[in-house]
């Protein structure tokens, strides 16, 4: 996978249902590493845990690559954060920020999110490694009229921009993250990623399905898990979920 860039090849469409469903059929098929699927407008666009993500066509980066890290299954799990850093630093070299990231995948800047990373990993025909496919989804030329309360955009923050840079400076830098990765030398891309780690010494709640923890953030372990300290001392790991600012409400 060192040799594989980001972008190259690169698919260009105007609308599909989704990006990384584009993807992960073009990974069965055995695309190269580094293939990515661009759209002007998704349909059917998803985050975690199946939340929507709508864009008006031709306002926001709304792609997908492969990837076939050579890394262990049990490492694969900072790959969302690491990618996460990749983008807060992209459109902090765009004039927008500074970013910080929402663990376990989104971008904020200013407490409103920007961005949000998708990752799925899954076995492709004759290939020895997993392939990964991520998704990302990046605010761009959007007004505050089509967003959300709690989102934003790059235009917002520092005007309009050019798509096309913007795409092209992300794709270089996911590149040198996988490259780094996948030497086992992400070290320095750890430390950069706890320096930016939202909510960092705050009480939030952190909900996965039933499972409903509360803690003050403490930092992230090795694997990217989310480490919390309970009222009680309690050092609690977790490893999925949906973060609130916060204690959980009693009753």
């Amino acid at each position: 996978m060192t040799e594989a860039i980001v972008g190259r090849p690169l698919i260009r469409i105007r609308e599909t249902t989704s990006t990384m469903e584009l993807a992960g059929e073009l990974a069965q098929l055995g695309a190269a590493a580094g293939t990515a699927v661009l759209a002007g407008h998704q349909t059917s666009g998803r985050g975690r845990t199946g939340h929507a993500w709508t864009a008006p066509p031709g306002s926001s980066i709304l792609m997908s690559f492969i990837a076939y890290p050579t890394r262990p299954r049990a490492e694969l799990g900072m790959l969302s954060l690491l990618f996460g850093l990749t983008v807060a630093e992209t459109v902090e070299t765009c004039g927008v920020g500074p970013a910080a990231i929402k663990w376990p995948n989104d971008v904020l800047v200013d407490g409103r999110k920007i961005a949000g990373i998708l990752v799925a990993t899954r076995e492709s025909p004759g290939v020895k490694n997993l392939s990964v496919i991520a998704g990302i989804g990046l605010n761009v030329n959007i007004e505050a009229s089509d967003l959300p309360e709690l989102a934003t955009s790059m235009t917002i923050e520092s005007g309009p921009q050019t798509m096309d840079a913007v795409f092209l400076e992300l794709c270089d830098r996911l590149t040198t993250t996988l490259r780094q990765f996948d030497r086992g030398s992400e070290y320095e891309l750890r430390d950069r990623l706890d320096s930016r780690l939202a909510y960092r010494g705050e009480c939030v709640t952190v909900e996965d399905g039933p499972r409903i923890v509360s803690g003050r953030i403490q930092g992230l372990a090795g694997n990217g898990a989310l480490i919390l300290v309970s009222a009680t001392g309690e050092e609690v790991h977790i490893v999925a979920g949906d973060v609130t600012r916060g204690p959980r409400p009693i009753g």
